[in-house]
């Protein structure tokens, strides 16, 4: 299975997925698993410590059963899966205030799709995307998904969301800096590309759609925007902080390129001129 761009961390990846796979088999009863997100997708974010690769942030993953699980059940065995991979399983925006540690806050997301429910799935990004995920157990319930056109509506749900992130690690640590200014940076082209129906399902399509996109965005965002794009998603495929020069002025890079695109897409959509 690809999980990344690296054999070495697909080997990682594949065992843990494992072992998250059989407690949800065990647990849950499934008719089918997916995995969902960057490693759903080849696109997993890992670093490189001790010259051996680490996953990093998280395990996305829906569970397609016959009924509806509640949410509370999801969390107590999303928590097991992450105690049996030796992570801790907490979200850093749950535990606001907190040291970040990567272990500590690496967690197993679980939700869950009732089969019945699938082809009811909304136009929205996520079933953009879980249209492209990656069947680690039973059916293949894919071509159930609908074929979806995501709405502009969530380009601005995206921008929002990145806001409220970056008031939580303002005052952080340079980890949670580097975290919310690369996702900053990536959803702003994510942004964009729904904006001007581009949107791709992987963060090296979106990037490649930026580029074409430029030259229909405002004079604020120039060729060093791309660059800036494609700089952000090498370092959301592999996390390596020796690549970023000043970690502060990277965060406020991103912050900047949020408030343009998001300005940009409400000029945009409702025919103003705010600045």
């Amino acid at each position: 299975m690809k999980y990344t761009i690296s054999k070495k961390a697909d080997k990682i990846v594949d065992q843990e997925i494992k072992v998250i796979k059989d407690i949800i088999i065990k647990e849950l009863k499934p008719i089918s698993i997916l995995l969902f997100g960057g490693f759903g997708r080849g696109e997993g974010t890992f670093e490189i410590i001790n010259n051996k690769p680490k996953p990093l942030n998280d395990y996305d993953l829906y569970v397609v059963t016959k009924k509806k699980i509640d949410e509370k059940t999801l969390e107590n065995i999303g928590e097991l899966c992450a105690k049996a991979i030796g992570k801790g399983g907490l979200e850093f925006l749950e535990y606001y205030g907190e040291n970040y540690d990567k272990e500590k806050f690496f967690h197993v997301d679980l939700r869950c799709i009732a089969l019945k429910e699938i082809t009811k799935l909304l136009p929205t990004q996520r079933t953009a995307e879980l249209k492209n995920s990656m069947i680690i157990y039973g059916d293949n319930i894919k071509p159930l998904v609908p074929n979806v056109t995501v709405p502009f509506s969530d380009a601005i749900r995206l921008l929002f969301n990145k806001m409220h992130h970056f008031l939580f690690a303002e005052n952080n640590n340079e980890d949670i800096k580097t975290i919310y200014a690369v996702k900053g940076i990536i959803d702003s082209c994510t942004a964009l590309t729904i904006i001007y129906n581009k949107f791709k399902p992987s963060y090296i399509q979106r990037c490649n759609e930026c580029k074409k996109i430029i030259n229909f965005l405002p004079e604020d965002f120039s060729e060093r925007y791309y660059e800036t794009v494609k700089f952000a998603t090498k370092l959301k495929l592999k996390n390596d902080k020796k690549m970023i020069k000043d970690v502060n002025e990277f965060f406020e890079d991103s912050k900047k390129w949020v408030k343009l695109t998001f300005i940009h897409i409400i000029n945009k959509l409702f025919n103003t001129n705010i600045n």
